[in-house]
């Protein structure tokens, strides 16, 4: 019986007849010396690590801002070249845009092929080096929305990455760089249709008759603050008895705001359970709205309002080790249910309650004259 490296396995008879043929790295000897097979994998190894070198250093070239996030100094971002326009992008290995967009780069560029392992493990280098880096900056990463220096910038989610922005002298479309506030876009963040500036009558005023609010001036108001990032602003909390439209209401205010998908269930989820479940759940969108609130616990009532206010919530890097590390947010929250009661005085504080009585039959509209209605007034409903 000897050892045959390709097979993994002791070989004797036609086995090793076959191996032989094949032309299989055997050792007879047992000597543990350095055979072929062991020289091939080193070859290997070496020549993967000289490719992560010069992926490396190619990669660094096409980033022009790399900085750690202000919420998450776990976190580290770039702003790379995509085509005819810039996004930024996530120096993490499992981060599938981020090693697609190296590998289709690379090849372009270098006109040279590499795999996506050879990717990764040079977007997890250079994610180590930067942790490394003491000088490197840490920024405000903005999903959505920003609201800097007086001016607020609006993500569309447009392919071309052009952003809205709004200042004090005009209205505008901008290109996302360096130079402007830092954006990134999770899985939860969906293209928003283009807007209209300058529509007929008063979209606003439509929107509030069609989803019968109530304290129609307070409520208008109220949304438009949802679009200044940044600023702690109330919780919409909805509320009515069933029949009374709270989900589609829900809905349509969060996709006037932060869309997730164009149909209404896309927009709302159940409340998370749990700490950890909350913070990833408010963590990956700029405006989070949950349904079918039943109760308001203490525990529950400390997470929304230091969500809304501004707060840290401390999480370990994995859970087989005690690395601990902080992640801050600051969120638009929006809840709906129908009996759910405030009683803790910390969230009363924090919340707007907005209670929609039941629709008689006779004054019901369809589902799809209301998603008619709302896609027609969603473009105009910008010209705040």
């Amino acid at each position: 019986m000897v050892w045959c490296f390709e097979c993994k396995n002791e070989q004797n008879g036609d086995h090793l007849a076959l191996c032989k043929e094949l032309g299989h790295d055997i050792d007879y000897e047992r000597m543990f010396s350095l055979t072929n097979h062991e020289i091939k994998n080193k070859q290997t190894e070496k020549k993967q690590d000289n490719q992560v070198k010069i992926l490396a250093k190619f990669t660094t070239s096409e980033m022009i801002k790399v900085c750690t996030s202000q919420s998450d100094n776990t976190q580290v971002f770039a702003v790379v070249k995509m085509k005819n326009h810039y996004e930024t992008i996530e120096l993490d290995k499992k981060n599938s845009r981020t090693i697609h967009w190296l590998m289709v780069t690379a090849s372009e560029k270098l006109d040279e092929m590499y795999t996506e392992d050879t990717c990764a493990n040079t977007i997890g280098f250079l994610k180590a080096k930067a942790l490394m880096n003491e000088k490197i900056n840490s920024e405000k990463i903005h999903l959505r929305l920003a609201y800097v220096n007086d001016e607020i910038y609006y993500d569309f989610g447009r392919t071309d990455w052009k952003l809205l922005k709004i200042s004090k002298e005009m209205i505008s479309l901008v290109d996302y760089s360096d130079e402007t506030p830092l954006f990134i876009r999770t899985s939860k963040i969906t293209k928003q249709v283009e807007p209209n500036l300058q529509p007929d009558g008063d979209p606003l005023d439509e929107f509030v008759k069609l989803c019968r609010l109530p304290n129609s001036e307070l409520f208008k108001v109220h949304l438009i603050t949802m679009f200044i990032a940044g600023i702690p602003m109330p919780i919409m909390a909805i509320r009515g008895h069933s029949g009374a439209s709270k989900s589609t209401t829900s809905s349509m205010i969060k996709r006037i705001v932060d869309p997730a998908g164009k149909a209404n269930e896309d927009n709302l989820k159940s409340f998370p359970h749990g700490e950890d479940n909350f913070v990833i759940s408010v963590y990956n969108s700029y405006f989070s709205g949950f349904e079918n609130i039943s109760h308001i616990g203490i525990e529950t009532s400390n997470m929304l309002c230091r969500a809304v206010t501004g707060g840290s919530f401390e999480k370990r890097a994995h859970y087989t080790n005690g690395d601990v590390f902080s992640v801050n947010v600051k969120r638009k929250i929006l809840i709906n249910g129908i009996d759910y009661t405030i009683t803790q005085s910390d969230l009363a504080d924090r919340s707007i309650v907005y209670i929609l009585e039941r629709i008689i039959d006779k004054e019901r509209k369809s589902d799809e004259y209301i998603e008619k209605t709302f896609r027609k007034l969603l473009p105009d409903l910008f010209n705040f």
